[in-house]
């Protein structure tokens, strides 16, 4: 009221309050401050300023949210590119859709005894090398679950699922192969993502200097000729590339490349690409 100027804060401690303005301000004003050797210079505001002063922005109403789609993912998930991971994502999964069998001789569906025999190999369980005709209870307790799993419910087929994985896995533990890779380092299901598609490779070992790719296949031919058209006619070749490339993406090695047919005349043939 009587001229003097609020100052507020460390400005206060200048000394500021000692400034008097006379009456209405229409030029600057100087005020020489001895004890500190300053000069303050005041400045009456405008008209013109005061209304080109940013304003605050007005308050946006509110508005409910507006309920929106979900957002579609960045980027495609990659196509599947083998049958393993297709059969394990498929929705309904695979089952035997049957409750009793349709002959009078059990019978096991080839791809149940495929799927018996990789998870076997995933988990390198070998039936125990009993005296033939004394069966190994806890490899048959083993495998129950993934034939039930799978749809069989017939004692008979559940049997004879058990006995065909029992036969290609005694017959492969016979093989060179099964002694190479039982003291190797093993990997066995390894799952791939790259952006030309996905899958799941049986088993990556290294050999010596090396690294090796195994896929296992149950597919059953008579003669070693007819398991190269069944891998013609599959297209495993391409399968087994797309597998080196994701190992090589990798470990920025290149890996060799095995087919494994476990049920050439029921007996192992390896196949290198």
């Amino acid at each position: 009221k009587d001229g003097s100027l609020t100052i507020p804060g460390w400005l206060g401690k200048l000394g500021l309050q000692q400034i008097k303005i006379s009456g209405k301000m229409s030029t600057p004003q100087r005020t020489p401050l001895s004890e500190l050797g300053l000069t303050v210079t005041l400045y009456p505001v405008k008209p013109e300023d005061a209304e080109s002063a940013p304003q605050p922005a007005p308050a946006l109403q509110s508005k409910s949210p507006r309920k929106s789609d979900p957002l579609q993912p960045l980027a495609p998930a990659a196509p599947i590119t083998d049958e393993k991971t297709r059969a394990h994502e498929s929705d309904p999964p695979q089952r035997v859709w049957r409750i009793v069998p349709d002959t009078k001789r059990p019978h096991a569906p080839a791809w149940v005894v495929g799927k018996l025999v990789h998870e076997s190999l995933r988990r390198w369980r070998f039936p125990a090398q009993n005296q033939r005709g004394f069966p190994d209870s806890d490899f048959e307790t083993f495998l129950k679950p993934f034939t039930l799993e799978s749809g069989l419910t017939d004692p008979g087929e559940i049997h004879t699922a058990i006995q065909e994985t029992r036969r290609l896995l005694e017959h492969f533990r016979a093989h060179p192969l099964y002694t190479e890779l039982d003291s190797a380092e093993r990997h066995h299901e390894i799952p791939y993502h790259t952006p030309t598609g996905r899958g799941i490779i049986d088993l990556l070992y290294r050999a010596g200097n090396e690294w090796v790719i195994i896929d296992f296949k149950t597919d059953r031919a008579d003669s070693e000729e007819q398991a190269r058209a069944i891998i013609q006619h599959n297209n495993y070749e391409a399968q087994l590339k797309r597998y080196i490339q994701a190992v090589q993406d990798q470990i920025c090695l290149t890996p060799r490349a095995r087919l494994v047919f476990l049920n050439v005349k029921s007996q192992p043939a390896i196949f290198d690409l």
